[in-house]
């Protein structure tokens, strides 16, 4: 029996590289690309199948339901399967992404050996040509596809697996060494970012002085594949971004605060219901709950919406929200329907930092942890709080969320809550829906993405569409490095500093 050891399978695997047959003109590729493409599809599938059980558990039957609400069903669904793909195909892949072949007994990592000069999180960047065997593709173990180009010996591996408990086992896999054989380029790549190859692959592809233009290569995400010849499907299970990775200055010049205010100041313009928003709540909410009911489409949902938003923000400006006698949970519940049945835009997603005033949430951090005492709020672990961990010290900011999980605060290491006017960045945000509820795929579509899509705009040197809308190249390497710094963003949390976060919040009962 041999261990599983990554350079003695491949040296063996490589050792037959000569043996496969040249490519025949019976070879259907195409086929097999489409019957991988529909294998990924049924997964797709499945997942989002998932979901909807997920989600009709609490639900009426269909048989209750009127031809309206299962219309809105349909649509939701769909913006769930689209907030899917969504994610997949902005994280981009770098060095270490780890893959998995659907014939192959064990998961390698992807290599890159000279890079293009552009990085996330100081890992390079790979395009759709880094396909090659042995220098970015590794034998995956074990190859159970039965291929008949498949000339390679058998072999008997160990295998580590882990069952539902977390033990961790060793198995014994047995069939022939997997030799790699890609086709094909990386498959469902990113259309609009291309990467510069600066020779490597593609002489004539290089950066040139002047007014020479490169055309660069499309670049990797999740949603990427390769087909192998042996009819495996090669995809990614991780992007190779760590969420946890030593801390970078974080950016001057932040504009937030000008930023919310320039687009929320435009909707004191905009008409409102028409009622007291401060002084007569109890009509205001019966004239709101009146006009939310005959709601048709999403674009009264939308003018309803933005009505409210204009009464809410004006009060907010007049530092009256603090006096209003107000049904916070009828009126939240409202605010989010309309959102969840409107187009995001910029002055929604902008408007989450004025409705957390809603929250009446403590300034100190003392009296915050007598409400998590008494579970009216629960302090968030370490790993899901790293959007709020910038600057110096800022590992030590707690993150708070409300127990329906639509109100957060953040507090910092003196105790003091975060806010618009004193930490813009790191100061916690209100949520259209919650992290729990879907699985959280509510929340990904109107609060996640709309938040990575504000901090790519708006904390790079170039604008997004810039940015996908020419090759990239090493000239736009710390650029496109802010990128992934943002979406993921960096906290400072080697192994010393986690042991003395721990021991902050140890310290405070957190722990």
């Amino acid at each position: 029996m041999n261990r599983y050891e990554e350079s003695w399978i491949d040296s063996l695997a490589k050792s037959y590289q000569n043996d496969i047959p040249s490519i025949n003109e019976k070879e259907d590729f195409n086929k097999l690309e489409q019957d991988l493409r529909n294998q990924r599809e049924e997964v797709k599938n499945f997942q989002a199948n998932m979901i909807r059980e997920e989600k009709e558990k609490d639900q009426k039957s269909d048989d209750d339901k009127t031809e309206e609400e299962k219309s809105n069903e349909e649509k939701i669904n769909k913006e769930i399967e689209q907030a899917l793909e969504e994610i997949l195909s902005n994280e981009f892949l770098v060095r270490g992404a780890l893959l998995k072949c659907s014939f192959g007994s064990h998961e390698r990592k992807f290599n890159i050996l000279k890079d293009h000069g552009v990085y996330i999180q100081q890992k390079p960047m790979a395009h759709k040509l880094d396909k090659l065997e042995f220098e970015n593709i590794m034998s995956f173990g074990v190859c159970s596809s039965g291929s008949k180009y498949l000339k390679t010996e058998k072999v008997l591996l160990e295998k580590e697996t882990t069952d539902e408990k977390g033990n961790v086992k060793i198995e014994n896999v047995k069939g022939k060494a997997c030799l790699p054989y890609i086709i094909k380029e990386w498959l469902d790549t990113k259309k609009k970012v291309h990467l510069v190859d600066n020779g490597e692959k593609d002489a004539g592809d290089k950066e040139k002085d002047g007014d020479d233009k490169t055309k660069g290569y499309e670049v990797l995400t999740m949603n990427s594949f390769l087909v192998c010849r042996h009819g495996g499907l090669i995809e990614p299970i991780d992007s190779g971004q760590d969420l946890i990775y030593e801390q970078e200055p974080v950016m001057e010049n932040i504009n937030e605060i000008d930023k919310d205010k320039q687009v929320l100041d435009k909707i004191l313009n905009k008409e409102g219901l028409g009622i007291d928003f401060v002084n007569d709540t109890e009509n205001y909410m019966n004239t709101l709950n009146n006009e939310f009911i005959k709601l048709k489409d999403k674009e009264e949902n939308k003018q309803l919406l933005y009505k409210v938003m204009s009464d809410v923000y004006r009060a907010y400006k007049d530092d009256e929200l603090k006096n209003i006698d107000l049904n916070t949970n009828e009126f939240v519940k409202i605010i989010n329907e309309l959102v969840k049945n409107s187009k995001m835009d910029e002055t929604i997603h902008y408007f989450r930092n004025i409705m957390n005033e809603f929250g009446s949430i403590p300034d100190n951090l003392d009296d915050m942890l007598e409400l998590v005492n008494r579970n009216e709020w629960e302090c968030l672990p370490i790993e899901k709080s790293i959007y709020h961990m910038h600057g110096n010290n800022g590992e030590y900011n707690l993150k708070f969320v409300s127990s329906d999980g639509i109100f957060e605060a953040v507090y910092n290491k003196d105790g003091k809550l975060l806010n618009r006017n004193t930490d813009p960045i790191n100061m916690g945000t209100y949520n259209y829906a919650s992290p729990n509820e879907q699985l959280g795929i509510y929340h990904v579509i109107y609060d996640v993405i709309p938040y990575e899509q504000d901090m790519l705009e708006n904390y790079i040197d170039k604008s997004l569409e810039e940015y996908f809308n020419i090759p990239i190249n090493t000239q736009l390497g710390n650029g496109l490095g802010n990128i992934g710094e943002n979406i993921l963003p960096p906290v400072s949390l080697n192994d010393e500093t986690i042991e003395q976060v721990k021991e902050y919040r140890k310290g405070l009962g957190l722990e």
